[in-house]
Parts: structure tokens; sequence; C-alpha cells
């Protein structure tokens, strides 16, 4: 949840008005910090991807080729960053489609 989403349920659910830096403060305060949010596919399958490797290995690296497609990334209106206690990676488990759809 971002800072203003958790003021608007504390003020919708609690009645309780905060500052969004005193929300923040008793995060922070709590153990928790802000991280970039690693989105880790629900189709993961960790057999799949050792075979993978062991199938790529068998090629000698100049066989590969590889293409930059960082700027292709549609995904730019997903959120990014969230909140996990200190120390602790920030992990999203969602199901991931192709470029077509937007999950």
């Amino acid at each position: 949840m971002l800072l203003c989403e958790i003021q608007d349920d504390l003020l919708n659910v609690l009645m309780i008005e905060v500052d969004v830096a005193t929300i923040c403060r008793f995060l922070y305060d709590s153990g928790f910090s802000r991280h970039k949010l690693c989105r880790v596919a629900l189709q993961r399958d960790q057999i799949l991807r050792d075979k993978f490797i062991m199938d790529v290995s068998l090629y000698d690296p100049n066989m590969l080729i590889f293409l930059d497609e960082t700027g292709a990334d549609r995904r730019n209106a997903l959120r990014q960053y969230g909140y996990s206690m200190c120390g602790k990676p920030l992990k999203k488990y969602s199901l991931l489609c192709n470029w077509n759809y937007v999950c």
C-alpha cells in the first residue's frame, strides 16, 4: 500500500486523521523500510528453470545472441515500490502475462 492509501484507510475505517509523515515515521520505527518491488511469476517452476540452464549450458557461449529489450517494458503502470521489514526483500507473486495483457 502507498502511504496515502494507508492514510485514507485510517480515516475511513478508524476515523483517525494522521499525516503521511507520521505514518512513514511509524513504519520506520516498527522496522519497515521502503524497497523496490521484486515481481515473481506464479508460473515459475524450478525444475523447468534447471532444465533450461542445463540445455543452454550445452551451447558454446559464442553461439548465443542476447537482445536488449529494456525499453520495451509495458508494465510502467504497475506499482514498483512498497514497504517490508528491514533486511528482507519485498516480493510480490503475481500471474505474469504476455505483452498483450496487463496483470
